[in-house]
């Protein structure tokens, strides 16, 4: 988990100097976000002999933060994480603690589609790796499959989704803008003990809130 947190701690540092230095202060924008799951899917390759075991997993909630560079009126290029809370499993009706996470560090670009008076919408689009984190009841979902998940790593991230952004408020140096959007995420990761190496894909419904501070 330490070297987990380093290796987090690195990336958003990269993601916090990756910026133009020389770039105009109305030309960057913050998201802090609040985002949910309702629906999500658990994959995973090769038990059972093979083929693809699914399960649900609970509702899940996910804050995060993005930095945007605005290049104009349309566009904007920039990066983000998520941490996704602990969910559940839904194996055994979700009675047991068997949990897992991603945390998602991404490039992503937001493309402003409409505009009328205060509100306009957009396109997301987002594409970077995802950190997996599992309790060790997750891990051992796999004893009766060649013994328990020695070691798990994650894997590619990609997200895309649609929303509205309501602009709160405009001053000559800063904005606030309220925005929501709703999309589709894939998350994928795997699992190794020494019978073999098993493949995870973890697919969600994302709805995201978030608070965008323009300066």
């Amino acid at each position: 988990m330490n070297q987990i947190s380093r290796r987090i701690s690195a990336l958003i540092a990269v993601i916090l100097i990756s910026f133009p230095l020389s770039a105009r202060t109305d030309h960057v924008r913050i998201r802090t976000m609040a985002g949910m799951e309702p629906v999500g899917m658990l994959s995973i390759t090769g038990m059972n002999g093979g083929g693809e075991t699914s399960w649900s997993s609970a509702y899940g909630f996910t804050p995060g933060l993005e930095i945007y560079y605005i290049l104009n009126r349309r566009i904007d290029i920039g990066a983000g994480f998520k941490w996704q809370l602990d969910r559940r499993v839904f194996r055994d009706n979700g009675n047991s603690n068997e949990t897992f996470a991603f945390i998602p560090l991404y490039i992503t670009a937001r493309i402003h589609l409409t505009e009328m008076e205060n509100f306009s919408t957009y396109a997301l689009v987002k594409l970077g790796y995802a950190f997996f984190l599992n309790s060790q009841e997750f891990r051992e979902i796999w004893i009766s499959d060649g013994g328990m998940l020695d070691s798990t790593i994650g894997g590619i991230y990609a997200s895309g989704a649609l929303g509205v952004l309501l602009n709160l408020s405009e001053h000559s140096d800063w904005g606030l803008d309220l925005s929501m959007d709703a999309g589709y995420a894939f998350h994928s990761a795997s699992g190794n003990n020494s019978h073999r190496t098993y493949p995870i894909s973890y697919q969600i419904m994302t709805v995201d809130i978030s608070l965008d501070w323009r300066f």
